[in-house]
Parts: C-alpha cells; structure tokens; sequence
C-alpha cells in the first residue's frame, strides 16, 4: 500500500506523469527492514505532510504521505527540480 501511495503521487504531482520515469528500488537493509525509494523526474514542489485537520473525511486524496509518515518504521525524499526520491522502510 505504501509503495502504491509513493508512485501515484509520482504519476500524479511531478513530471513523471507528463511522459517522464518513475523508478523503483527495494534493498533489504538489516534489523528485519526493508528499503523502499521511487525516483521521479521532479516538480517545483516539494513533498508535504498536510495537517490532518485540513482534510475532511470525505476527501478522496491528500492522505499518501500522512499514510507513509504512519506506518513506514522511516521515512524521507531528497532531491530537486531535475528529479526526486521518496524513500521509506518497513519492517518485513
């Protein structure tokens, strides 16, 4: 589910979307966790966590990275314009 989050929101707020790349890595990284990142081809914007308060619950989006933000064991992005990863590690 989180990857899925990670990825729409690739396809859905920066050029990856517009005919670009979404790339996928997975390593397992010790302690029983594993090492999720997505690759982009970035955006202007940077990646947010929106206040809860600020989504009703009848919205349909605005929650993806609230969901990583909870369940991921860590959780982060890097990057620019020219391009983004948004990684994450979950226990196995």
């Amino acid at each position: 589910m989180l990857l899925s989050e990670v990825v729409t929101n690739a396809v859905r707020h920066t050029l990856s979307g517009q005919g670009g790349h979404v790339v996928i890595a997975v390593a397992e990284c010790g302690d029983g966790l594993l090492h999720l990142e997505v690759l982009d081809d970035g955006s202007d914007s940077d990646p947010t966590l929106p206040p809860m308060d600020d989504l009703t619950v009848l919205e349909e989006s605005g929650r993806g990275l609230w969901l990583v933000s909870q369940l991921a064991h860590q959780w982060g992005w890097y990057g620019d314009t020219y391009g983004r990863c948004v990684w994450f590690r979950v226990k196995r």
